[in-house]
C-alpha cells in the first residue's frame, strides 16, 4: 500500500487526513474545531451563574461557551460570579466546582487509596491519579464516583495531593 491507499482503506471518512511523521508513522490529523461562541439566554441578564444540581457544578446561563450550562430553571438562584455560586457546593474544590466543557475531567476510584482521582497524569493537578485503565469505570461527575466509595465520607472521597 502507498500512504494514499492506506489512508483511503483505513479511514474512508473525509474528515480525517493522514500525514507521515518524521518517524515514518502514519498518523491522523484531527480536523480543525471552530471555537465555540457563548450565546446568552433570552430574558436572563448576561454573565449570571447557577448551580446545576444534577451535576454538582456551577454553570453560566448561556449556550455554546466553555462554562455554559443552558437555561436555568425558574427556581434556580442566579449569581453574579462563579465564586458566589460555588459557595453553595463548598465541599468541592474550586477547580471542580465550575463546569468546563473544554476539558474532560473524568473521575475513577483508585482502590488502593480508597479515593476518587482524575484521569490525568500524576502530578499534573492535585486530583490526578494517572491514566485510567480499561477496567476503571469512569464517572463524569465527582458525586457519581464518591457513591462507589459509600463507606468513605464525601469530604474524604477526593484525592488531595499525590498518590
Amino acid at each position: 500500500f502507498s500512504i494514499a491507499e492506506y489512508a483511503s482503506v483505513s479511514n474512508p471518512s473525509p474528515v480525517l487526513k493522514y500525514q507521515l511523521g518524521d518517524d515514518g508513522i502514519v498518523a491522523p490529523t484531527p480536523p480543525a474545531v471552530p471555537p465555540t461562541v457563548e450565546t446568552p439566554i433570552n430574558g436572563i441578564p448576561e454573565g449570571k451563574w447557577f448551580v446545576a444540581w444534577e451535576k454538582y457544578k456551577c454553570v453560566k446561563a448561556c449556550t455554546g461557551g466553555d462554562s455554559c450550562g443552558g437555561a436555568p430553571s425558574y427556581y434556580d438562584e442566579l449569581y453574579d460570579t462563579p465564586e458566589e455560586c460555588c459557595a453553595w457546593i463548598s465541599w468541592l474544590p474550586r477547580e471542580d466546582c465550575v463546569q468546563s466543557n473544554s476539558l474532560s475531567k473524568h473521575y475513577y476510584v483508585h482502590w488502593p487509596s480508597l479515593k476518587c482521582v482524575q484521569n490525568c497524569e500524576v502530578g499534573s493537578g492535585p486530583h490526578c491519579g494517572g491514566a485510567a485503565t480499561s477496567w476503571n469505570e469512569l464517572h463524569e461527575y465527582l458525586p457519581e464516583c464518591c457513591e462507589k466509595l459509600h463507606f468513605v465520607a464525601d469530604e474524604n472521597c477526593l484525592l488531595d495531593g499525590t498518590l
